[in-house]
């Protein structure tokens, strides 16, 4: 394993529609091309082909369709290689400086850093 703060791995869960995926993840590899963070996204492996030619730098984690939220999550933990580790949702559109912002953060004496939540209108 890497040492602590050496490389960023950002975890995203995913069981909505792809589209919001899309969405959440076109911001993120975007945002961590930066400070060369991992992406890994943990989701059913039946559907995402299209999304895999377009993010080619994503990781891509198999799930149970019944898979909980919290065991997606242990299964991106588990795969990942990073430290610190960030957990997002699929929903997630992460803003400009994000990276920058949770990495300096994280050179406190923190344990784990949270930051601000806006819910998004799902429909």
């Amino acid at each position: 394993m890497p040492e602590p703060g050496s490389r960023l791995s950002v975890i995203v869960v995913s069981f909505r529609r792809l589209a919001i995926l899309e969405r959440g993840l076109s911001a993120l590899v975007a945002e961590v091309r930066s400070v060369q963070a991992e992406v890994l996204v943990v989701r059913r492996p039946d559907d995402v082909e299209a999304l895999r030619s377009r993010f080619p730098a994503v990781r891509w984690i198999p799930s149970r369709p019944d898979e909980t939220v919290p065991r997606m999550r242990s299964l991106g933990l588990e795969s990942s290689g990073g430290d610190p580790i960030a957990l997002l949702e699929d929903d997630c559109v992460v803003a400009e400086g994000w990276c920058a912002a949770l990495l300096s953060a994280h050179q406190g004496s923190s344990a784990a850093v949270g930051g601000p939540i806006a819910p998004g209108n799902y429909q």
